[in-house]
C-alpha cells in the first residue's frame, strides 16, 4: 500500500534512522510502486538492477540533504536474502567501522553452469573432506523461488560473471550463509 509506506517514510525521514530497507514492489510491474515513491520523497537512485542472480532488481537510493539510504530489495524470498547478504549487510558493517568480510575458497564437487554475464550466488553446502580440505557442493533447486536449498545450505557459492561453466575440481569463492559464524 503506497500511502502507508509514504507516511511511514515521511515519519522516518525526520528520525535518526539512517538506512531504510523494504522488500518487494521494486521491479517494473504495475504493482511495483517503490521507485516512484522513493523519487517523490526526494531520494536519488544510485542504481536499480545489478548483474546478479538471485536478486537482480535491487535498488539503492540516497537522500542527500539528510544522508539517508534506501535499499529496495526484491520480494522473492531468496532474492531478498541475497540482496541483504551481499549489499545491505556489508554496508552496515562498513558504517559500523567493522572490517570487510572474508571470502574463502573451496574445491567444487559438482558441476555448475550459469549465464556468463551474471554473478550467481548459489546456495551451497561446504564440508571438510577426510583430507582436511574445504569442498563445496551446489545444491539442487537454485531457482529463486525454491527455498529448500536455502534451508539445507550453510554458505553462498560465488560464481562470478565472465565464466559460464564450472567443473568439479574448480576452486570457487564462498561466504557463510550466516555471517556471524566467522567474523
Amino acid at each position: 500500500e503506497p500511502e502507508k509506506l509514504r507516511k511511514a517514510l515521511d515519519d522516518a525521514l525526520n528520525s535518526d534512522i539512517d538506512i531504510f530497507v523494504t522488500s518487494g514492489a521494486i521491479s517494473a510491474g504495475k504493482f511495483d510502486f517503490i521507485p516512484k515513491l522513493i523519487k517523490d520523497c526526494g531520494f536519488e537512485t544510485h542504481f536499480k538492477g545489478v548483474a546478479i542472480k538471485p536478486g537482480r532488481p535491487i535498488m539503492l537510493s540516497k537522500l542527500k540533504q539528510k544522508e539517508k539510504l534506501f535499499f529496495g530489495l526484491p520480494g522473492n524470498p531468496i532474492s531478498c536474502a541475497a540482496g541483504f547478504r551481499f549489499f545491505v549487510y556489508p554496508l552496515i558493517r562498513n558504517s559500523l567501522g567493522m572490517s570487510r568480510e572474508k571470502k574463502f575458497k573451496a574445491r567444487l564437487v559438482n558441476e555448475y553452469s550459469k549465464d556468463e554475464n551474471f554473478t550467481h550466488f548459489a546456495r551451497c553446502l561446504m564440508t571438510i573432506s577426510n583430507q582436511g580440505s574445504c569442498e563445496l557442493e551446489v545444491l539442487q533447486g537454485q531457482q529463486s523461488h525454491r527455498i529448500k536449498s536455502f534451508v539445507e545450505a550453510n554458505c553462498w557459492g560465488i560464481f562470478e560473471e565472465g565464466k559460464e561453466k564450472f567443473k568439479s575440481g574448480d576452486f570457487v569463492k564462498w561466504m557463510y550463509l550466516n555471517p556471524n559464524l566467522i567474523n
